[in-house]
């Protein structure tokens, strides 16, 4: 064959082939990582907006105390913040909700608000059968925005009590209690406070 007959079938190929089409592997692949990357920000975002840890856990410290048929017995959970007794918090509180596993007294439990400059030496554990030497008021529970802590004196002067009542002869047993508030943007709900045994006779 000569040379320009050659050169003419090359000339040819080159004309009828089918242009060569791009991959779309990679492009594919980006698309899955910046999926994976938008799932996992999404996952991470949410689970920071839910989980608010701002309270201090006291499980594990026990109280029993014996008192007659109809006399109020007020105990501090606590709920206090995180970091020890100088710490402070500003928190939107929501619920407190006394976990109560046995309650053969009828008694009557509430939640309250124990205000007064000596107030923090029950809200912060302590178990009285007279309020009035601690809390200049007691008024009942409602959500509201709340500072956790000492304030610029270095006393506590607001915070949660549970008043138990028992109705007859019997045993009140309550386990904590269930706190639900909001910091911020970030939403919590932890199980906080002492174990308490009320007796009645």
């Amino acid at each position: 064959m000569r040379f320009s007959d050659t050169l003419a079938a090359a000339r040819s190929s080159a004309l009828t082939r089918e242009p060569e089409v791009p991959s779309t592997y990679p492009r594919k692949l980006i698309g899955a990582v910046v999926g994976v990357i938008a799932v996992a920000s999404l996952v991470l975002a949410g689970w920071y907006v839910v989980s608010a840890h701002a309270l201090a856990s006291t499980s594990g410290v026990l109280v029993r105390t014996t008192v007659p048929v109809g006399q109020t017995v007020y105990f501090g959970p606590p709920v206090a913040p995180i970091g020890g007794p100088e710490a402070t918090v500003q928190i939107d509180l929501r619920s407190v909700t006394p976990k109560i596993v046995e309650n053969t007294a009828d008694a009557t439990v509430a939640v309250l608000f124990c205000t007064g400059p000596r107030a923090g030496g029950l809200v912060s554990g302590g178990i009285v059968d007279q309020a009035a030497s601690w809390c200049n008021q007691l008024s009942a529970f409602h959500p509201h925005q709340l500072r956790l802590g000492p304030d610029g004196s270095g006393a506590i002067t607001t915070g949660i009590v549970v008043a138990v009542t028992p109705h007859r002869a019997g045993v009140v047993h309550i386990v904590g209690a269930q706190v639900s508030y909001w910091q911020g943007i970030r939403h919590g709900s932890q199980h906080v406070g002492m174990d308490v045994t009320i007796s009645t006779p």
